[in-house]
């Protein structure tokens, strides 16, 4: 019934004995509560308290919230309710306004994060009883710091039963029937339960509905008669005592629980690969099949590399190298290289596909700025390739396969094409391009059954290499994919066929920078960082990728749904190179493959689709792990 108050998101907490569990998400409340996934935890939250005939066998406290979307996009869980803080799970209609403020006048509560104004509520309520106030004066010192409408309804992990109150009256309750409390929001929900439901209304029949005064609150206890108090007044309210003498509760949030399973899989005792890679496995000593069948890569090195473009060099002042540019670090850096070390007249070249970002291509103009080196920009028809996209995502979400995430980026492989075209007009013939070996992705294809093995000497790593048995596997499985799903027979056809042509067919004759000279990630973030003022994304503290406006989105996904992305591979093939030991690539990839939002948002208002309703799909895809 409350939903008529919001439709965007719903969730439930529900305490028995000793755990708290929590569940919500980006759903209307009258669908949530039809979801399998929501019935599931259900079952498993009521469990200790079902009796055979179906009913719950109390005590046991429930809350519930159905939202309407004022701070946070509903799509990014943690910004739904209920909220839960380090010992308590809270819901809250209305909008704290000065949530920012309070979070800055406390630095020493350790903020979630949330958009969400509501996730104050339990920190500062949790902060208060650990300095020693009683759960009385704790929730009038939440109250003391909010402005804005705050009706509230909490639950502690010290004590089976709840706290709620309001300070604007928003808030009604029955009370007394059988040892049952209810409170809702609105009076006309409790009416219409004791009209319709014969429990409650047997129940509370003929029990008058309460409303709570504005900054009146209540404290309910499984053991003991509520405790109505003022959430102004500063005299004691008499203890029940009860509440200060269970055991605490553990607090147990679904989605964190995913979480808690990603962290823990098991992965590689060398590298930082984990069991969820396609067809990986493990030795009796726990090290993965990629370890053992890599075969260590050495660089050709500088001779080899003048060699390779010494018969190129142009003693008439004509440019003699084109360079692809994209914007990202290692494409920026290899432009430096080629000028400044290598000394070839260089003309750069950008393929903009429709996701090169503007940090991407403010970089690039500082960088050939800097270094006086033309710059050749080759432009897609940005809002076809952009609605070619649109057409491909969405079809994807009505039936998510990880198999088919590549579909989104075949729009940007024509980069190669506009080289071999590029070389032709401009009559150049060294083509310089920068992938590295540290960026191969063979779980891509993985995920379609078309597995690689090994890395380094003699191993295939570009997508040209790959055999032509392995590439009609991987045609073959996105034709029977594609086929079921008429949503990928749409306009971008034509668009995903060449790109696939020109990334796994054409010719790639040209110098790849990395064959020939180490990669060095601390030697091109200094260089690019500190001579030429390169600026870096504001949502991670990587420099990878930043330049690319779909990476944030995909890699979003293979880590929500397996649980690893493209920086465990590429921290992994680091391991195997010896740049970077696995504690250290361990914690690097666990803050790199934090959730870039703002990113994603930002994917999702360029291409066009919907953001939360992506990030529902992806999120409710059966985890890996």
């Amino acid at each position: 019934m409350s939903s008529s108050r919001g439709k965007e998101a719903s969730g439930l907490a529900f305490h028995a004995d000793d755990a708290v569990f929590v569940y919500k998400k980006a759903m209307n409340a009258n669908k949530l509560i039809k979801f399998k996934e929501f019935n599931d935890f259900y079952g498993r939250a009521s469990a200790t308290k079902s009796r055979p005939d179906g009913t719950i066998d109390g005590p046991v406290s429930v809350i519930g919230h159905a939202r309407l979307v004022t701070n946070g996009n509903q799509g990014i869980n943690s910004n739904n309710l209920p909220t839960v803080g380090p010992n308590s799970v809270a819901v809250h209609n209305g909008i704290i306004v000065n949530d920012e403020a309070v979070w800055a006048k406390h630095p020493e509560l350790d903020r979630p994060k949330s958009q969400l104004d509501s996730t104050l509520i339990p920190y500062l309520f949790d902060a208060a009883r650990e300095k020693g106030s009683d759960v009385f004066d704790a929730y009038r010192s939440v109250y003391a710091e909010l402005e804005g409408q705050a009706t509230t309804v909490m639950l502690r992990d010290d004590a089976q039963g709840l706290l709620c109150g309001t300070n604007f009256g928003s808030l009604y309750a029955f009370d007394g029937g059988d040892g049952i409390f209810i409170c809702a929001s609105e009076s006309r929900f409790l009416e219409e339960l004791r009209e319709k439901n014969a429990y409650v209304r047997k129940a509370f029949e003929g029990v008058p509905l309460k409303r709570f005064k504005p900054f009146e609150a209540c404290f309910v206890d499984a053991e003991s008669a509520p405790v109505i108090f003022d959430l102004k007044a500063s005299e004691p309210v008499v203890q029940v005592s009860t509440s200060a003498q269970r055991a605490s509760a553990k607090i147990i949030d679904q989605h964190e629980e995913a979480a808690d399973r990603r962290r823990n899989l098991r992965r590689c005792t060398k590298c930082i690969l984990p069991e969820t890679l396609p067809g990986i496995t493990f030795d009796e000593n726990g090290v993965c099949s990629t370890c053992r069948d890599h075969v260590p890569f050495k660089v050709k090195g500088l001779d080899a590399l003048h060699e390779a473009v010494e018969p190129y060099r142009r003693k008439d002042g004509t440019p003699e190298l084109l360079m692809g540019v994209s914007g990202g670090r290692d494409s920026c850096f290899g432009l430096h290289y080629a000028v400044n070390e290598l000394g070839l007249n260089t003309v750069a070249y950008t393929y903009d596909w429709a996701l090169v970002t503007d940090l991407a291509r403010r970089n690039t103009s500082r960088m050939t700025y800097d270094m006086g080196v033309e710059h050749l920009l080759v432009s897609a028809d940005i809002q076809q390739k952009r609605r070619y996209i649109r057409e491909n995502v969405n079809a994807w979400l009505r039936d998510p396969n990880l198999g088919i995430i590549p579909l989104f980026m075949a729009g940007d492989k024509m980069y190669f094409y506009y080289y071999n075209k590029l070389r032709k007009e401009r009559n150049i013939d060294l083509v310089i391009t920068c992938g590295n070996r540290f960026e191969k992705t063979d779980f891509k294809s993985g995920f379609c059954g078309v597995h690689s093995k090994g890395y380094g000497e003699g191993k295939s790593w570009r997508p040209y290499d790959m055999s032509i048995l392995k590439k009609a596997r991987y045609i073959g499985y996105f034709a029977w994919h594609m086929g079921k799903n008429p949503g990928y027979w749409n306009s971008s056809l034509v668009d995903t066929g060449t790109g696939f042509w020109s990334s796994y067919f054409q010719k790639h004759d040209f110098v790849w920078l990395y064959d020939y000279i180490e990669w060095n990630e601390d030697e091109i973030n200094d260089t690019l960082k500190n001579r030429y003022g390169w600026e870096t994304a504001s949502d991670t503290e990587s420099t990878w990728r930043v330049g690319d406006g779909t990476a944030a989105f995909y890699n979003y996904i293979y880590y929500t749904v397996a649980g690893f992305s493209e920086i465990d591979t590429f921290r992994s093939n680091q391991i195997r190179d010896g740049q970077l030991d696995r504690a250290t690539a361990l914690k690097m990839a666990e803050v790199e493959n934090a959730p870039r939002y703002e990113s994603i948002r930002e994917y999702a208002h360029v291409i066009g689709f919907d953001f939360d309703r992506a990030m529902f799909a992806i999120n409710s895809i059966e985890k890996l792990y």
